[in-house]
């Protein structure tokens, strides 16, 4: 009867129906669960099947590879998150993950997963927007789970290198506010947070010698134009010593188009900035010497720095077929990869060599850079 090897079971067809019915009396996911258990027990009786839906068929919405480059942890839709090994693509754990925002994330051991999972509306309405929980990536158990203190969904998280501290950039949409939050990773405790009026999106960055935070968001002009257009929209970048959490600098790159993603060099001196009219810029940032690589159609909402720091990839919106290359160094264009579908999210390993792309065409593409570029 039910399908999948480890955690709660998403269900099709009207498995699917009674999940959509109980969000929207805001279940929580052990709620839900129950409600479905007891609806196949039933649904069984009239010869009924409730089932994994075929993860063939599943876009993938976001992936991220492990730290020693064995296992790949994708989101497919609608809302379930697996693992499987790199070379043989063998599936190891399943979860099913009740309304997860953003990508899974492997600690920087490489021997847990993070699942960044909403919350019901009754905890966000006393302060908690999300939940994180941690898997074994062996045992494909729950390890430990915390609510998080914020408002808004989460746009961009990443682990600090030693793995003591993530880094979560949330948005609130309804009253224009951006907030990036300093968290302990065991706890969930905030130890710093810094909050941003008339803005969202807050991309962040962390440097991989762990001294440089980087802040990249889309403001507002004035509040009057906050549901407005891309015109009325600015490029800020903040930058913060993370040890000591002061702002180094703050200023705006862009009098006109806002920023959707930001990533840095190993070192934190350079920066790559996409911005929402297609720009993507790369700037020494003490030198104040920025370089405009390219301009494509669309939001470039993903970017990533090789971490060899010797090329940026980045995708965007409009152009969601393709995968870009260039050289930090030169601004020269290296490569274009083609899928056969949409990208909704790549990712590159370690040590420079493996590119993880996850299409809305239901699959999975793993390219060895070594050959490609």
């Amino acid at each position: 009867m039910w399908k999948g090897r480890q955690g709660i079971i998403e269900p099709t067809g009207f498995g699917a129906l009674l999940r959509q019915v109980a969000s929207s009396f805001f279940f929580d996911s052990f709620k839900f669960t129950t409600c479905v258990l007891i609806a196949a027990l039933i649904l069984s009786g009239c010869g009924i099947r409730l089932e994994w839906p075929d993860k063939e068929k599943a876009p993938v919405y976001f992936v991220n590879i492990s730290p020693n480059t064995e296992q790949i942890a994708a989101r497919h839709y609608p809302n379930f998150v697996t693992t499987s090994t790199v070379d043989s693509r063998e599936d190891k754990c399943k979860w099913f993950v009740n309304y997860s925002w953003r990508e899974p994330i492997f600690t920087p051991n490489g021997e847990q997963l993070l699942i960044d999972r909403f919350h019901d509306v009754l905890m966000d309405l006393i302060g908690y927007s999300s939940e994180f929980v941690f898997y074994d990536i062996k045992t494909c158990k729950r390890v430990r789970s915390y609510a998080v203190a914020g408002k808004g969904g989460t746009y961009s998280l990443e682990f600090s290198n030693a793995g003591r501290y993530l880094v979560r950039g949330s948005s609130d949409s309804h009253k224009h506010k951006a907030h990036v939050q300093q968290i302990e990773s065991d706890t969930g405790q905030i130890v710093r947070e810094w909050n941003y009026e008339s803005s969202h999106g807050p991309s962040v960055a962390l440097s991989s010698d762990g001294s440089l935070l980087a802040i990249g968001l889309a403001q507002h002009k004035n509040m009057e134009d906050a549901e407005g257009d891309l015109d009325h929209h600015i490029g800020r970048v903040i930058l913060v010593d993370f040890t000591s959490g002061e702002v180094i600098r703050d200023w705006i790159e862009s009098e006109t188009n806002g920023i959707a993603a930001v990533d840095t060099s190993s070192d934190g001196e350079l920066l790559a900035l996409g911005f929402r009219d297609g720009t993507v810029k790369v700037l020494h940032w003490r030198s104040e010497t920025p370089t405009t690589i390219t301009q494509l159609e669309g939001v470039v909402d993903k970017l990533m720095i090789s971490p060899d720091d010797r090329v940026v990839f980045f995708r965007s919106l409009e152009d969601g077929k393709s995968l870009f290359a260039y050289r930090l160094d030169s601004g020269e264009q290296m490569h274009e990869i083609e899928f056969d579908g949409p990208i909704h999210d790549f990712d590159i390993s370690a040590d420079s060599e493996t590119l993880v792309v996850g299409s809305t065409r239901n699959t999975i593409k793993i390219v060895d850079l070594s050959k490609e570029i």
